[in-house]
């Protein structure tokens, strides 16, 4: 699933907490960025959220 790439995010209806631009190279002609995902541990009134790319590569971990 390719993953378009921006200079700036186009969010404005809230605070943008990480936007990673990175190019992900392919063999392909094509400019495209890194997918990822994120966990979530519920820890009764606390959560963390901890974000990842696509390798499992920490970019962003809270502490709830």
């Amino acid at each position: 699933m390719p993953v378009d790439r921006k200079s700036t995010p186009d969010i404005t209806d809230c605070d943008c907490v990480l936007c990673d631009n990175r190019q992900y190279k392919t063999n392909e002609d094509i400019d495209v960025g890194y997918n990822g995902f994120i966990t979530l541990k519920f820890d009764g009134p606390s959560l963390d959220v901890n974000y990842y790319d696509l390798f499992n590569t920490p970019l962003l971990a809270g502490d709830g």
